[in-house]
């Protein structure tokens, strides 16, 4: 009796000790199945009894790189300086270009988008610059405008899909005045030809900048257009030309 209950008992730890190994190596095979249906769903020839993949596309999870890829933020159009000849009060208008003005008329169109590339609707777009002889309607930066006084100055505003309009010229070129407040150490540099911008929206940050020629040798001397990358084509669009700026602004917060 002893010995064959020692027998038993022999037989009893055999037999455990060889379902825990069968189960150990179960535990194993199902990992192993499990991280190469991860890897791809034609990569997993063996599923753990019981297990069914749905219906998905060979995609290599691990080597795919596009599978991880995020969309990239498009990058904020930067700021310029402002300069001394803004005037608050322009009218909203589809051209600033006065009635008999000379000048190579410039239609200037774009999409206003935020960083993650959607369409911003109802920025008002304050457009300003100088007439064909490189002059603003202001005499100096202190002056008053009387409303019929506003030349080659005008608002817009983006439409539902961040798209806008403004028909204005290819400003001539003005050396900096002598003395002017701010910028006296600059007296007499040649700026280039430009279009400034200011945008006024209640859910984005404000931008200030300037819209320069592609080709025009000052923009290489100027130290504010030879930073910039606000640098548009001028194409040929019948009698007149047209150039192409996009915009993208910060949300706020």
């Amino acid at each position: 009796m002893g010995g064959t209950a020692m027998r038993d008992d022999q037989r009893h730890h055999h037999d455990a000790a060889k379902f825990d190994r069968a189960t150990r190596r179960s535990i194993l095979l199902g990992i192993a199945s499990v991280g190469s249906v991860a890897t791809s769903a034609a990569a997993a020839p063996h599923l753990l009894p019981g297990m069914r993949l749905a219906p998905t596309p060979s995609i290599d999870l691990i080597n795919d790189k596009s599978a991880h890829a995020l969309p990239k933020p498009l990058v904020a159009t930067a700021n310029d300086i402002l300069g001394p000849f803004w005037r608050a009060g322009a009218p909203f208008s589809t051209s600033i270009v006065p009635k008999g003005a000379n000048g190579r008329k410039v239609a200037l169109s774009g999409t206003v988008r935020d960083t993650d590339g959607k369409p911003v609707e109802g920025v008002v777009l304050d457009f300003w610059n100088a007439d064909d002889a490189g002059k603003y309607d202001l005499e100096n930066p202190f002056q008053a405008l009387m409303p019929n006084e506003y030349r080659y100055r005008g608002l817009v505003k983006s439409d539902g899909n961040g798209k806008y309009t403004i028909e204005t010229i290819v400003p001539g070129k003005y050396r900096i005045p002598p003395r002017l407040p701010g910028f006296e150490s600059f007296d007499g540099l040649l700026r280039p030809s430009h279009v400034h911008l200011m945008t006024s929206h209640s859910g984005t940050v404000p931008l200030i900048t300037q819209i320069y020629f592609t080709g025009d040798p000052e923009i290489a001397k100027d130290p504010w257009a030879s930073r910039s990358k606000s640098i548009v084509n001028l194409d040929k669009a019948g009698d007149a030309l047209a150039a192409r700026f996009d915009i993208v602004l910060l949300r706020m917060g």
